[in-house]
């Protein structure tokens, strides 16, 4: 899910940065995240826009979800996705907050095994077969959507 998730929304190379900022000049800032769970993991799509083109671009978010199934991850995505994540783990690590952050989430994803998880060797094993399963799991979930900011 997590290199799915950088195919999405992480970098400028990613579909929605390409979508809603380069192609339409809609949002200031395009991102996914990630949040794991042993019990119900969440993929967050974030954007920074001005509130009046709020419908345009949740339109957009929902065509390149929508997307995914029709035109899966191609293995340039998936190559320049795991690029993103592998430098992104290896500069994060260089903070303790983040190195905490890693440590208490493999933990709690793999009690007793937390400090064994190779992120970097575990990103450089994942298939386009495995990131289109992932796809094909996205699908079949509901998708929730908060707007923060002033009413329209």
């Amino acid at each position: 899910m997590a290199v799915l998730s950088a195919v999405l929304g992480s970098g400028e190379g990613s579909r929605l940065f390409q979508a809603l900022r380069e192609a339409r000049g809609l949002t200031y800032t395009v991102r996914t995240d990630l949040a794991p769970s042993r019990l119900c993991g969440m993929l967050q799509i974030m954007v920074v826009c001005e509130p009046k083109q709020t419908p345009e671009v949740f339109r957009i978010m929902q065509a390149e979800v929508a997307g995914l199934s029709s035109r899966p991850p191609s293995a340039a995505e998936v190559q320049r996705a795991v690029a993103y994540l592998t430098g992104s783990y290896l500069l994060g690590r260089q903070r303790n907050g983040e190195v905490a952050h890693y440590l208490g989430m493999f933990e709690a994803l793999r009690p007793g095994q937390g400090h064994q998880v190779n992120l970097v060797t575990m990103f450089d094993q994942v298939t386009v077969a495995q990131v289109e399963a992932a796809t094909r799991w996205l699908q079949d979930r509901n998708i929730w959507v908060q707007v923060g900011g002033p009413p329209l």
